[in-house]
């Protein structure tokens, strides 16, 4: 007897079927391991971490785990602590890599912040902001963003971005009430002593200024000042020098745009002419520059003020002064080289 023929469909039906079964087996086989081991998706940690995790966890926290990588060193510190939410794993993660910190404040700052808080740059926060300091600007409901770390000594205060509370590590005092960062304060010293050696008496009458105190702060028509906490007054690195006051106060009874700059230099005392004129000589030998220097009003948005110095380092000071530049525009071709 001849075998029949069995034609493609139906062929093809069998195979379906065929295939539908073993899809229908395999799942009842997962469904039974995953049971039986609900980690078996999860391919990381030691056997007594995945036993803890197992014990611990849903089905639908482990979804979370497999689903956003999460290990269990990320983990294990945290879950246990009051409060904990599987789904700021990554943020209590990153938070006390950053900044060290017991688990259990890490997860109620991250549980009370989160709203405020952004995984690409909450590290880069924390890497110079105390907990207190972030909490303070969070608590006051500051909607200005946050700078960019400011521990660089040519940093530039935009101003609009704010230190918060911040104040540097590194502050020591160079006369009374009156503070630099250490590295700056040590070339203050060193640049005060050689213009003495000179005759030039250069006398500071202002340095770093807190945020608590930067409201007792004299403003002048002719120097307005940023909003508290973005004022680069409080990076510690800024100098204000005798002549400031009287300089402003020439230039501010002047009428508006009317500023005459040679008549304002008449009115100084000739010590604080000569301090001007051996600062624009020597102050980048030291590592310092006229923060607003004249002919750069446009960049700085600041009037000329010979008696407001900054300390950047002596390499960047030189530049600026060789390149004609001021910190601003120092700053944007860094940007453009990416630097």
């Amino acid at each position: 007897m001849a075998k029949e023929e069995v034609s493609r469909p139906v062929r093809k039906a069998r195979w379906l079927v065929i295939i539908v079964n073993m899809l229908f087996i395999g799942a009842i086989f997962a469904t039974l391991v995953y049971r039986s081991d609900p980690l078996s998706r999860y391919p990381y940690g030691t056997r007594e971490q995945r036993e803890v995790m197992a014990e611990r966890f849903t089905h639908q926290d482990i979804d979370i785990l497999i689903n956003s990588q999460i290990r269990p060193e990320q983990i294990l510190p945290f879950m246990d602590m009051p409060g904990f939410d599987i789904n700021n794993t990554i943020y209590y993660d990153l938070v006390a890599k950053t900044q060290t910190a017991d688990p259990d404040f890490v997860v109620q700052f991250v549980n009370r912040y989160r709203n405020r808080l952004n995984v690409n740059n909450i590290q880069e926060i924390l890497s110079w902001m105390s907990y207190p300091d972030v909490v303070a600007y969070f608590d006051s409901k500051n909607e200005t963003p946050l700078s960019k770390n400011p521990k660089a000594y040519d940093f530039y205060l935009d101003p609009n971005t704010t230190l918060g509370t911040w104040r540097p590590s590194d502050l020591v005092q160079v006369q009374d009430l009156l503070s630099l960062r250490e590295e700056a304060a040590q070339q203050w010293n060193a640049m005060k002593e050689a213009a003495a050696q000179e005759g030039i008496d250069l006398q500071a009458i202002s340095g770093f200024v807190a945020y608590e105190n930067q409201r007792h702060m004299t403003e002048y028509k002719s120097m307005p000042l940023a909003p508290y906490g973005s004022r680069e007054e409080q990076l510690g690195l800024t100098l204000y020098l005798d002549g400031y006051d009287l300089w402003n106060q020439t230039l501010s009874a002047m009428e508006d745009e009317q500023y005459d700059f040679l008549h304002a230099i008449g009115t100084l005392t000739d010590q604080q002419r000569a301090v001007r004129d051996w600062l624009e000589l020597h102050a980048a030998e030291y590592g310092f520059i006229l923060r607003y220097p004249q002919g750069k009003e446009e960049q700085t948005h600041v009037l000329y003020q010979p008696f407001v110095i900054r300390y950047v380092t002596q390499d960047v000071a030189q530049n600026l002064k060789d390149n004609n530049l001021c910190l601003e525009e120092y700053q944007e071709q860094g940007e453009e080289h990416g630097n």
